[in-house]
Formats: C-alpha cells, sequence, structure tokens
C-alpha cells in the first residue's frame, strides 16, 4: 500500500466510521435492520479496498456520496432506529466531505 495523505486517511475513516454507526445504531433499537446496515458496510468495505488498491481517492468520494443519499433515504423514510439529527447531520458531513475531495 502506498503512503496516504492525512486528508485521504481521514476520508477513509470518515467513510467505515459513517456504515458502522449505523450498524450500531441497529444493533440498539431495532435489530431488524440489521442484514441492511451489515450489507451498506460491507459496501463501505469494499469501495475502501478499491480505493486502496487503485490509489484513487474518488472511490472514497464515491462512497461519501452514497452514504449521503443512504443517509437522505433515511429521512425521507423516516427509520426509527437512527435519530433523525444523526442522518441529518450526516448528510452535510459527508457532501462537504466530497466537495473537499472533489476540490483537491
Amino acid at each position: 500500500f502506498r503512503s496516504v495523505s492525512q486528508s485521504r486517511y481521514w476520508a477513509q475513516v470518515l467513510l467505515v466510521l459513517a456504515a458502522f454507526v449505523y450498524v450500531a445504531f441497529s444493533l440498539i433499537w431495532d435489530k431488524k435492520f440489521l442484514a441492511l446496515t451489515n450489507f451498506q458496510l460491507i459496501v463501505a468495505l469494499l469501495i475502501l479496498g478499491t480505493s486502496a488498491v487503485t490509489g484513487e481517492i474518488q472511490f472514497i468520494a464515491l462512497g461519501l456520496f452514497l452514504h449521503a443519499m443512504w443517509d437522505l433515504w433515511h429521512l425521507a423514510t423516516e427509520k426509527r432506529y437512527v435519530p433523525w439529527w444523526y442522518a441529518g447531520a450526516c448528510v452535510y458531513i459527508d457532501l462537504a466531505a466530497v466537495i473537499l475531495l472533489a476540490l483537491n
């Protein structure tokens, strides 16, 4: 693996943590969403792996964009296992990270 910059490192951490938090929420509040949240965590890890192998940060930006869409879906469908404020904040954080990655 190549040496990664600090911004790339934190973007990768954000992608995986953002996905993992939903797994934690489903474990705590409603286990019927566990398969769905585990699936999105696996997708995040696959995107992370693809980015690590190719060295392309665009995959991380894509993953964060997809996570923002995931958050919007949670807000629109009012899923009760995740707090509305968390999903709402995540949309802005994910999209801000995508814009920063695109600018760099």
